[in-house]
């Protein structure tokens, strides 16, 4: 019998092996796919500045027998330099850090870069071999190389280590494979055929076999599942296929997408914008109730109970149902994370329209670190969506210069200290939000229009332009024009001031934002031309009237 080939691209190896710290899964896999695409830009540019001696994207593997099976590793060089009197390999890597503070390779790269110079040093029967890390910034295109000699004996050691490492891995899967398969073989189907699903598990397993689609349209009752599975799984035993992917949706899924279509479809006839909050209950449910019977209770794990995926897949499924709507308006609020940012990209890239999407400032200013504070202190910054990495909150900030984001709310919940300590034992028990309202306008500011990352005439349309467009009070609010209701905001600029809780006006205990430093005081307001603020102080209540809304126009 022949042995088994274990196929791993050489990434793959090196990632599973020596990646360490935070099991991040927006890596690899889930990576921006705007950063891929500068990647590869950058890539190409580097390749063609180097000249005729540098051979670009060059095929290289090795296979390593063991007893029980072969490990074939392969990859592609981004490039291979032939001296007068050496032979290197050049691996590109695009990178947003500062390139000032890298101070040696990312020891994942330079592993990826060591194997394509051990197989090409054992191709070429060379005793040393050079390996060559060139860093590129995306965005400034600044390059930083690193450059290391090895001898192809001391690349042989480390590789074997690193292979070494990997069969433990292979060998349970190459065990656990061969246990699976004998369990298989000779396996019958388990009920008594009905009408006509004999000749449909036959076109399953002729479909798996010659490696083609198959699309089944039939009514209830028929027993496509079992049809599909059955010959999915004797081909398995096989060899034929490696894995099942068997997707289903329950019937509160499919009555929730259901109504969902229906109202966004009703909406836009009315032509008016339906706001979704997207997270995928049933997968936040199930990490919930595991993080509790697991015994992790405290604030950290409502993040955790709440990952990105299960945000982007909502977005992702809300846009679907928007497009099949026939385009309708679809509002994403409180969206958090760069994935959800990239299916909104997505969507718009291929040709969908009236998709409007608003962030918080506690996504662009605080990260999930928080949750990790003393005591019940974390809790204080319990919200849905949940606080997320840095690298989301600057793919936010981006995104609202960029125009990918057209508005800045708050999601205003001023929930006491007390009432959030009501989850000391349970973080699924600690009310979700926190207060905000009143910082909004002077965090964006300093953080924003000081800081560079937007201009004010990008901060004004985020927090009053947009938003009156959207729900159709433009031009009656939103603008400073005649006919416009004298909504005007005046805020003082370049000031030193600090986020308190005994300085807010909001009816809460404390401040999200305690501490950070302000560069803008909005000092007074003014209500259709009525002063109901003055030096930050409240003199008129109540003082708001009902507008009705009309059709959206932004």
């Amino acid at each position: 019998m022949e042995k088994e080939v274990i196929r791993i691209s050489v990434r793959n190896l090196v990632e599973f092996i020596l990646r360490s710290g935070d099991l991040d899964t927006r890596r690899g896999a889930f990576a921006d796919r705007e950063a891929m695409a500068k990647g590869s830009r950058i890539h190409r540019k580097i390749q063609k500045q180097m000249g005729a001696a540098y051979q670009a994207e060059v095929p290289l593997a090795y296979r390593t027998e063991f007893e029980e099976f072969s490990v074939l590793v392969e990859g592609r060089a981004d490039g291979i330099i032939y001296g007068e009197d050496f032979v290197m390999v050049d691996e590109i890597k695009g990178v947003h850090r500062d390139l000032r503070f890298l101070e040696k390779p990312v020891e994942v790269h330079l592993a990826q870069a060591k194997c394509y110079a051990y197989f090409l040093g054992k191709e070429k029967d060379l005793l040393k071999i050079r390996v060559q890390m060139t860093y590129c910034h995306l965005d400034t295109e600044e390059i930083r190389r690193f450059e290391e000699e090895y001898t192809v004996e001391e690349l042989e050691v480390w590789f074997r280590w690193l292979l070494d490492q990997y069969y433990q891995w292979a060998l349970w899967q190459h065990q656990w494979k061969q246990t699976r398969n004998a369990s298989m073989e000779g396996l019958e189907f388990p009920f008594p055929y009905r009408e006509g699903q004999r000749d449909l598990v036959s076109g399953v397993y002729r479909t798996i076999l010659r490696r083609k689609q198959l699309f089944i349209q039939a009514p209830t009752g028929v027993g496509k599942t079992m049809s599909t599975i059955f010959p999915a799984v004797r081909s398995m035993g096989e060899g034929l296929t490696e894995k099942i992917f068997y997707l289903t949706a329950k019937t509160i899924t499919r009555t929730v997408a259901w109504e969902a279509f229906q109202i966004l479809k009703r909406m836009k006839e009315l032509g008016g914008v339906t706001a979704f909050h997207c997270e995928n209950h049933d997968i936040v449910e199930y990490c919930r109730r595991t993080c509790v019977e697991t015994g992790r209770t405290g604030p950290i794990y409502h993040a955790k109970s709440r990952p990105n995926l299960a945000e982007s897949e909502a977005v992702a499924r809300v846009l679907s149902l928007a497009r099949l709507a026939g385009d309708a308006p679809v509002y994403i609020v409180h969206l958090s994370c760069k994935e959800s940012l990239e299916a909104v990209r997505d969507a718009r890239r291929k040709g969908q329209k009236n998709i409007f999407v608003e962030t918080c400032p506690q996504y662009l200013l605080m990260d999930d670190s928080l949750y990790g504070l003393t005591g019940m202190e974390g809790a204080k910054y319990v919200c849905a969506p949940p606080l997320r990495k840095p690298e989301d909150s600057q793919c936010l900030w981006r995104a609202l210069a960029d125009g990918t984001i057209q508005t800045v709310s708050t999601d205003h919940c001023s929930f006491t200290t007390a009432q959030k300590a009501l989850g000391k034992d349970d973080f699924t028990k600690i009310p979700g939000g926190m207060p905000g309202v009143e910082t909004r306008g002077a965090l964006l500011y300093t953080y924003g229009v000081d800081a560079g990352r937007i201009t004010r005439e990008r901060m004004c349309q985020l927090l009053s332009e947009n938003p009156a467009k959207l729900y159709g009070m433009y031009p009656e609010k939103g603008v400073i024009a005649p006919g416009s209701d004298a909504d005007i905001v005046v805020m003082r600029t370049g000031v030193e001031d600090t986020v308190t809780a005994a300085d807010q006006v909001q009816n809460v205990d404390y401040a999200p934002f305690e501490g950070r430093k302000l560069t803008a005081r909005i000092e007074s307001v003014f209500l259709r031309g009525t002063q109901v603020v003055k030096d930050h102080q409240v003199v008129v209540e109540k003082a708001g009237r009902f507008v009705k809304r009309g059709k959206y126009a932004l």
